[in-house]
């Protein structure tokens, strides 16, 4: 018997595995879908940097700056959010530019960092039904005689259902405060599995693991 309890175990784990796959495929994940770098651009390590977050919503901008601010700050380097120094009315004026070229001077800093919001897109799957089913094998019974395990259904068919993805992409674009170019840019792609606030933690995570693996800091 135990060798068809194995056999039933195995199969309801190949009917199951698709499911588990598609409950995972809902957790939060950021791919990066592209990335360059100035290969000219040397510089002495940078120091002091300013975050900015061009996001509409004004609680979506703070999470966005405060969570890279503390990236920054876990490594000695020295950073302000942009809601603190730059008002929403100066982001969005026609002279923003010259706005933050004066907070850039008034500060200090040596690099920007910007990030906003690029083009989404949702991505729908058909999951077809399954029945799960015990499995067939042979064991051993009483007095060493064969028992015939048999395929008998243990749950209805589930019926078959349409799964769709939303994913947002992010562009991160690194300026060196100096010359006012950018050295690094990376877009990337985060699936959402709630509500957009709830994805900008592992959104940041995988943006500054890539930017410090970079080492301008």
């Amino acid at each position: 018997m135990q060798r068809s309890f194995n056999r039933w175990v195995l199969n309801r784990l190949v009917v199951l595995l698709p499911v588990v796959c598609l409950a995972l495929s809902g957790c939060a994940a950021t791919k990066v879908t592209q990335v360059w770098r100035d290969e000219g651009y040397r510089p002495v390590k940078l120091k002091n940097v300013l975050v900015i977050a061009l996001a509409e919503i004004p609680t979506v901008q703070r999470e966005i700056e405060s969570r890279f601010a503390k990236q920054f700050q876990d490594r000695g380097i020295t950073v302000t959010e942009g809601y603190r120094v730059i008002t929403a009315d100066q982001r969005n004026a026609p002279d923003a530019r010259d706005v933050v070229a004066a907070k850039v001077r008034e500060l200090g800093v040596d690099s920007v960092l910007i990030i906003e919001r690029n083009s989404g897109r949702t991505e729908t799957a058909y999951i077809p039904g399954m029945t799960i089913v015990h499995g067939s094998g042979y064991g051993m019974g009483g007095g060493g005689t064969a028992v015939v395990a048999s395929s008998q259904p243990m749950a209805p068919t589930t019926q078959g259902y349409e799964h769709t993805n939303k994913f947002f992409g992010m562009q991160t674009q690194l300026y060196d405060a100096g010359t006012g170019k950018i050295v690094w840019f990376m877009q990337t792609e985060t699936r959402m599995s709630g509500p957009l606030q709830e994805e900008i933690k592992p959104y940041v995570a995988a943006v500054s693991a890539k930017l410090f693996g970079e080492r301008f800091f």
